[in-house]
């Protein structure tokens, strides 16, 4: 026997025998151990003032509980804004975080990111590209810009003073790879009264056979500190000809003293030791020449020292799956691919709300694993 359902709007008219059993209290059903608690006593525990002066007027639902389910939602991986929407009618635990409140359409979480909090995050001193730079300490991202610098070796010291500035505290210790590695940086640092534990950029290609049997190269040459020479594979002398000054983009000025060799006539491993095959000089008629900054390599000879000390190995290591896990976690665990908003402000507001969020996650998990209190992987014994 064919049965004739009545197709209408309301789909409860078609229900029969479900008994909804009331009072139905969602904070029972919710797991004591479930992240959304923590992330409720995370935001009711943070200073909002700047947060709430950009309202003229406050609705239904408080920007605090915004916050709350816009966390949530980067926590989850969903960056969507009909999707916080749909959630807040679906999800529990976005119920929760709503706390009775009517549910946001997702206009209102649009707005709240881009009218709300981006101004209140960013200094709209920002130019259009996004270098993004986090500082993280003990697995947590403490500090973080987005900046117009097509590489990282410029951004180490506004980062350094803009969290100087905010976070009313420094660093004393400095890791990081070695895109940040430069005389500016190293002068910086010490000025500034933080040991520097970059690692050098040629690290890696000065461990390999070519490098170390490159005779071009000032780490291949004898060094005579009294006189100030250096002596080639020839046994001829690279003395000081001439300092040249330069100047940076930045506005840094760097000393370099140029070494010339004595005599390059008639020798035989010319062709190895001078390089740049474009020079319209004939081979023959070439001297080998050295530029060299004395300040660099002090700095560069000191940092690599604590590099490979016991501390600095640890630094090292922790850099790597710290700083390099935390954005792995954004692009992994939380699936974020591209930038909602356009804009540096908005960028910058994305930046910090997904910081937050895995920073959560990152709390959530490392209390259900019984690890707080640690703040540096320890390095495996073979």
């Amino acid at each position: 026997m064919t049965k004739h359902i009545n197709l209408q709007k309301n789909y409860s008219l078609n229900q029969s025998g479900y008994q909804l059993k009331l009072p139905l209290n969602i904070e029972t059903i919710i797991p004591e151990d479930d992240s959304v608690r923590l992330l409720s006593q995370f935001v009711e525990a943070m200073d909002l003032t700047d947060l709430y002066s950009t309202y003229e007027r406050i609705n239904l639902v408080s920007p605090r509980t915004l916050l709350k389910i816009v966390l949530y939602s980067y926590m989850n991986g969903d960056y969507s804004s009909r999707s916080m929407e749909l959630n807040c009618k679906r999800d529990i635990n976005f119920m929760f975080l709503l706390e009775g409140a009517p549910v946001p359409d997702h206009a209102t979480f649009a707005r709240f990111r881009g009218i709300h909090f981006a101004p209140c995050m960013g200094n709209g001193q920002l130019k259009p590209a996004y270098n993004l730079q986090h500082g993280v300490d003990s697995e947590y991202i403490t500090w973080l810009t987005t900046g117009p610098q097509p590489t990282d070796t410029t951004t180490l010291i506004p980062f350094l003073k803009n969290a100087e500035e905010h976070l009313k505290f420094k660093y004393k210790n400095i890791t990081t790879d070695a895109g940040y590695e430069s005389e500016e940086n190293y002068v910086f640092l010490e000025a500034n009264g933080q040991l520097s534990y970059i690692k050098p950029a040629n690290y890696e290609i000065s461990k390999t056979r070519r490098y170390k049997n490159d005779m071009g190269k000032i780490e291949n040459m004898e060094y005579d500190e009294e006189s100030d020479v250096y002596i080639c594979r020839n046994g001829k002398r690279l003395t000081p000809d001439h300092v040249r000054h330069s100047k940076s983009k930045t506005g840094y000025v760097s000393e370099k003293t140029i070494y010339k060799c004595e005599d390059c006539s008639g020798c035989p491993h010319k062709a190895e030791c001078i390089k740049g095959n474009n020079c319209k000089t004939p081979l023959e008629e070439r001297t080998k020449t050295l530029q060299i900054s004395k300040i660099f390599l002090k700095y560069r000879q000191e940092d690599l020292e604590r590099i490979l000390s016991a501390e600095g190995i640890v630094y090292r290591m922790n850099r790597s799956i710290q700083a390099e896990g935390s954005f792995g976690d954004l692009k992994q665990d939380m699936q974020f691919r591209r930038y909602v908003s356009k804009g540096t402000s908005n960028v910058l507001a994305e930046s910090i709300l997904l910081a937050m969020a895995r920073n959560i996650n990152k709390l959530h998990n490392k209390i259900q694993k019984g690890r707080i209190g640690t703040h540096l992987f320890p390095v495996k014994s073979a």
